[in-house]
């Protein structure tokens, strides 16, 4: 019920006279599923206008301890559908705030978002789509390989499962030399060796100059974009993605607010909510989602507050350095009340947990990933040449840039 395709449903239930009953069974039914089984009860004889209830119960007997009690009139959460049923990003935000939050949540929710301080990323940074080469396994070499090709090159992410941290240093991008991990940035004033005209050659027999992305261009072999980024999000997992900030790119001390920013149980939670969640718990932050994310920017000492962040991470976890985030902004710069941040992070918690495969009552086999095989990545990143990030051409999309420009 967390997943975009269940939005319509929400829609429709709500929609008409009588009730509607919701029952999730937390124990998986089926070997082979990924997702609880959700029961549903409509009774249109009934009177209300468009009532849903929803509930939770462990498994099968205590399923039929609720259908013999008759205990289906007692209401643990009352939602109404939203009256736009498309699946605008509005419509998406309202229904999922009213169906997936309580009460004190959702004021949590606005409350946090009304502070001043509080600031959507569209409204700081612009969001482009990135460099996309049309044939990454020519344009993207190990250091060996571009060496020996003679072509200038600079160092890429190639995979977003690299990402893992607040930070990302030269000492982990030295670590990927031998992988793929140096993108060619030919010029049409480039010296060219012998080497690399084989290769191109070669190439051009295998075709690669008819792909599309690489036909576009003048000189398929030269890249137009290659914009350094100071900030990665990827954009694809199972839960919500924090910001990584490139090191080896100098960034502005708005790049270091928005990557503590992105740490709160604030941004996890719009994420959760603006996001697209799909079948085994994967969540998908697209660019047209990503804008939307709500960043609680530090008004003071930025770098250092990412430092201790990424520090804390590094030394005591994931989960401890978000709730040295939430301190640090929510609460000690913006001086939101302890209770509403703790609200923040509970819907956030259990929304990410209630998606999650990892929460479930058996453990899938290993061939059963719920995880795609590329993880890509948005890229965050000022209009200056150098380092690159680039990420798998695959039919999820291409990577995106975003440039700070309101900090």
């Amino acid at each position: 019920m967390h997943a975009d395709y269940a939005l319509p449903l929400l829609h429709a239930l709500g929609a008409g006279a009588g009730h509607t009953h919701l029952v999730r069974v937390q124990r998986l039914q089926f070997s082979e599923a990924l997702e609880r089984t959700v029961v549903l009860l409509v009774d249109r004889s009934a009177s209300g206008e468009g009532e849903v209830e929803y509930r939770e119960v462990a498994d099968l007997p205590a399923l039929d301890r609720l259908l013999a009690s008759k205990a289906l009139t007692g209401i643990r959460r009352r939602r109404r559908a939203v009256e736009d049923g498309d699946l605008a990003p509005r419509s998406r935000l309202a229904t999922r705030l009213r169906w997936h939050l309580e009460p004190e949540e959702v004021q949590a929710w606005e409350l946090a978002c009304a502070h001043p301080h509080v600031s959507a990323l569209g409204d700081v940074a612009s969001v482009r789509i990135g460099v996309v080469t049309g044939a990454n396994s020519w344009f993207i070499r190990t250091g060996r390989e571009a060496e020996r090709l003679g072509a200038e090159h600079v160092p890429v992410v190639a995979r977003g499962a690299w990402l893992n941290g607040p930070s990302w240093h030269a000492s982990q991008q030295r670590a990927v030399l031998d992988r793929r991990s140096r993108l060619l940035t030919l010029t049409s004033d480039a010296k060219f060796t012998p080497e690399l005209l084989d290769e191109i050659a070669r190439a051009e027999r295998d075709s690669l100059h008819r792909r599309h992305h690489c036909a576009a261009r003048s000189s398929w072999w030269s890249l137009t974009d290659v914009r350094r980024p100071e900030l990665f999000l990827p954009y694809m997992g199972v839960r919500a993605p924090g910001l990584v900030l490139n090191w080896m790119k100098p960034g502005s001390p708005g790049t270091a607010a928005l990557g503590v920013a992105s740490w709160t149980s604030l941004w996890r939670l719009s994420a959760e909510l603006h996001g697209r969640s799909y079948g085994g718990g994967v969540l998908k932050v697209e660019p047209c989602e990503a804008v939307r994310l709500r960043a609680a920017i530090l008004p003071r000492d930025p770098g250092e507050a990412f430092a201790w962040v990424d520090d804390c991470w590094r030394r005591d976890g994931e989960a401890a350095a978000r709730e040295l985030a939430d301190r640090l902004v929510l609460e000690d710069a913006l001086s939101l009340p302890s209770a509403v941040v703790a609200a923040l992070r509970a819907a956030a918690m259990r929304l990410e947990a209630a998606a999650s495969p990892s929460e479930l009552d058996h453990d899938p086999e290993p061939s059963a990933l719920w995880l795609p095989s590329e993880q890509l990545a948005l890229v965050l990143g000022r209009a200056r040449h150098g380092a690159a990030c680039v990420v798998e051409d695959t039919a999820a999309g291409a990577p995106v840039i975003i440039s700070v420009h309101q900090l």
